[in-house]
């Protein structure tokens, strides 16, 4: 079998990648809006990106991560993707997060900013809990060095450079790597990883979404890699969602593995997590990390 290959291409708008990852764009009353990172969909109603994202634009608009906010939050946010039918962006106001600050990937609440129309065909991904194994071929995806400009008229432009980044899994990490930049499941690869792409989402060999972009590092590598890490995406499905939350409304907790179970997201090897929410206000998950003994 040959070895995966390592590069970093940019990616045209129509590709069906781009239907489903979109980047980060968030605004204030007094502030133009600027590009955070990446994201992608999951469900009709739900996307993920990673916490260090949302951080950073809680902290760019108030001073404090989004652990610390309570309430309407004094910001907009919005996911932008590409439309299947038109090729036009689609933009997504984010309404509510969900998080746990022992791993690093969010949930997002969003829902349409605009009418999609009768006719919209809506794609979305599909899930692997299991991680791919050591030297697998895995593909990320997201929109690094994004930049934005407001004009007079209050418009806007994102100039997107939409990037498929390929390389092989090095490691995986079933707990943490360390105790203070990486302490959550996630896997060691060669893709390169750059600025923006972070929240993206991160393919297997198979095509399912098996992790999220979070942190890269370039170095001498003698086979011209990256050191870069993605979160393993099944603790997320631990997740407590509270939709009422930012309005004062008391909804009934809302657990993403049962979504999972339900069938609203296609999930495969989903009885290899285990994961259980804590209660106090789902801002931390008690995960017990699989070992690497294969399933059956």
């Amino acid at each position: 079998m040959a070895p995966a290959r390592i590069s970093f291409d940019y990616t045209p708008f129509g590709q069906p990648v781009t239907w489903v990852a979109g980047v980060l764009v968030a605004s204030d009353d007094r502030s133009a809006f600027s590009a955070f990172g990446s994201g992608f969909l999951a469900a009709p109603d739900l996307a993920f990106t990673a916490r260090h994202v949302v951080d950073e634009i809680s902290e760019r608009f108030t001073g404090r991560p989004i652990h610390e906010l309570t309430g309407q939050m004094p910001f907009g946010v919005q996911l932008a993707t590409s439309d299947p039918s038109t090729g036009k962006f689609l933009k997504w106001d984010v309404t509510n997060y969900h998080y746990s600050r022992n791993i690093d990937i969010t949930g997002l609440t969003i829902e349409p900013a605009e009418d999609l129309g009768q006719d919209f065909l809506m794609v979305l991904p599909r899930f692997d809990i299991s991680p791919p194994p050591e030297g697998a071929a895995i593909t990320a995806f997201g929109y690094p060095n994004t930049t934005s400009r407001q004009f007079g008229d209050g418009s806007y432009r994102v100039k997107l450079c939409p990037t498929t980044s390929r390389g092989v899994v090095r490691e995986i990490h079933y707990q943490y790597r360390d105790r203070v930049m990486l302490p959550f499941p996630c896997m060691h690869t060669n893709a390169r990883f750059d600025a923006g792409m972070s929240g993206g989402p991160v393919f297997n060999q198979d095509g399912r979404v098996c992790a999220v972009v979070a942190t890269g590092m370039e170095t001498a590598r003698e086979d011209g890699g990256h050191d870069s890490h993605a979160s393993l995406i099944w603790p997320a499905f631990g997740l407590r969602f509270n939709d009422g939350q930012a309005t004062g409304q008391q909804n009934p907790p809302r657990f993403l593995r049962s979504d999972a179970e339900a069938g609203q997201i296609q999930v495969l090897n989903l009885d290899y997590m285990s994961v259980e929410p804590s209660p106090d206000n789902c801002d931390r998950l008690r995960y017990a990390p699989p070992g690497p003994t294969p399933l059956n």
